[in-house]
């Protein structure tokens, strides 16, 4: 179990979509687990299957309860949460399910105290339904997130803040795969996924993708190829209904074990500027390098019906140090893949760090958690900079973070850039991007941790966000 207090400074300067907050944190956090017969285990080895119960208690005091420039108010909240934590790491089965109820007491505003869930889902593998042939793959998490990004922004649920609601995001994906005799191996897949969030104001929504993919290769492994088809709906509650129809080949050529050239070709149909399809014909290029198992980079270039898509990325670790960059520029059809930009959270620097030490995912899990508890630091604390929208988009998006792990102090540091517009000119819906043409997100988050003994911590972070739009009246 763990318990944490928290002190928390937040102050609103200038626009109402700019927000800094800066924090500190003492902890004390001893981590274990309970197997399914109800054994114990210690944090060196780690079970097949294990429930960790939370318990956290936070306090914040701050001058600016309200987020306003003009009315500052002073407030201090309560937050006391129970959790459970599930991972199963063998069997059919392997993925891990957090789920936390907060209750919160707030001093001087009794309207804003209740209850609010936490859960996260994944499926860090897959469920196996049909030995070797048949899976599913499930996620969910329900979080709170800006249904405008033009207005209040915050990063910490203890304030009032009219502009975020709490969002459930899900997915199921059903597939098959196997070899289909001396042509190649065949993947049938269905996915589903969908936004739903708590507001009136804010805009669902859903995407269906049903896709086939074939490839193969020579027996020299110098030559592989692949051919998918797809065919995607997808649906806002408070916008247009989008379908894409895709073909795209790839053909790869290795150049040694560690580097790989593929020549992209294809064709695709949609309906985004009007009632009938459109056909646009797709190329591109892509380079992989991956030198050791320390580094890799890659670098995608594709022509697409919107214009240039790319992604470029690039990871690197040591000892004591992770290295990450990412560049991407491409099309979303569902809110929760582009227009909420993560810059990637403690857990996720923590959980490339120690891909080393443990590979298997679910074990490096359970590893990764029992660091940061021992250290005092936030698995959850992130920037994140987005808001809900009702149509799909166009982005551009730069993040970089940097993971340093001493003997007792740590530090992370992550950025982002992005910038985000509407894929057609039509104004069908509501939300940002129809009375922006473009809406442009920067954020900045330090965190920094020491562990005081074996038990206890005390850690600082620092956020910053600032949003700025590009309005048709000034275009």
């Amino acid at each position: 179990m763990s318990a944490i207090s928290t002190v928390r400074r937040s102050m609103a300067r200038g626009a109402p979509c700019a927000a800094w907050i800066a924090l500190a944190t003492c902890a004390v956090s001893p981590a274990f687990a309970v197997d399914a017969a109800g054994g114990g285990t210690g944090t060196g080895t780690t079970p097949a299957f294990t429930v960790v119960p939370t318990v956290s208690v936070q306090e914040t005091i701050t001058d600016n309860y309200r987020l306003s420039s003009t009315d500052k108010q002073a407030n201090a909240v309560t937050e006391a949460s129970v959790g459970i934590h599930v991972s199963s790491g063998a069997g059919r089965i392997k993925g891990f399910l957090d789920y936390s109820l907060t209750a919160q007491l707030s001093t001087h505003d009794s309207e804003t105290n209740g209850l609010r869930h936490s859960l996260r889902l994944s499926t860090l593998g897959s469920i196996e339904l049909v030995d070797d042939r048949v899976f599913v793959d499930v996620s969910a998490s329900i979080a709170p997130q800006a249904i405008s990004a033009f207005g209040k922004q915050s990063f910490s649920s203890s304030v009032d803040n009219s502009n975020r609601t709490d969002v459930l995001n899900y997915g199921i994906s059903p597939y098959a795969r196997g070899r289909l005799g001396q042509l190649g191996n065949y993947e049938v897949r269905l996915d589903h996924s969908g936004v739903v969030s708590g507001d009136s104001n804010a805009s669902d929504s859903s995407a269906t993708t049903a896709s086939g993919t074939l490839s193969g290769g020579n027996p020299s492994g110098l030559f592989g190829w692949s051919v998918t088809a797809s065919h995607q709906v997808s649906d806002f509650s408070d916008g247009d209904q989008t379908e894409i129809d895709r073909v795209r080949a790839v053909l790869t050529r290795a150049f040694g074990p560690h580097v790989s050239l593929s020549v992209i070709g294809g064709r695709e149909s949609n309906n985004f500027e009007g009632i009938d399809n459109t056909s646009y014909t797709n190329s591109g290029l892509q380079i992989r390098w991956v030198p050791n198992e320390r580094t890799s980079m890659s670098a995608l270039y594709e022509r697409r019906f919107f214009g240039n898509s790319h992604a470029v990325n690039f990871a690197y670790r040591t000892a004591r140090t992770v290295w990450s960059f990412n560049d991407s520029q491409d099309i979303s059809t569902t809110p929760d893949r582009v227009t909420q930009v993560i810059l990637g959270n403690s857990y996720s620097v923590f959980f490339a760090q120690f891909a080393a030490i443990e590979p298997d995912p679910v074990r490096r899990d359970a590893l990764v958690r029992a660091f940061l508890a021992a250290n005092g630091i936030n698995p959850n604390a992130l920037v994140s900079a987005g808001f809900l929208g009702s149509g799909a988009t166009v982005a551009r998006n730069q993040t970089f973070s940097v993971g340093l792990v001493g003997i007792r102090t740590n530090l992370t540091f992550r950025t982002n850039h992005s910038n985000s517009g509407r894929v057609s000119r039509l104004t069908i819906g509501s939300g940002n991007l129809t009375d922006s043409t473009r809406v442009r997100q920067r954020g900045l988050s330090v965190d920094l941790s020491h562990r005081l003994t074996p038990s206890a911590s005390a850690g600082l972070t620092l956020q910053s966000l600032r949003i700025t739009g590009a309005f048709d009246s000034l275009a």
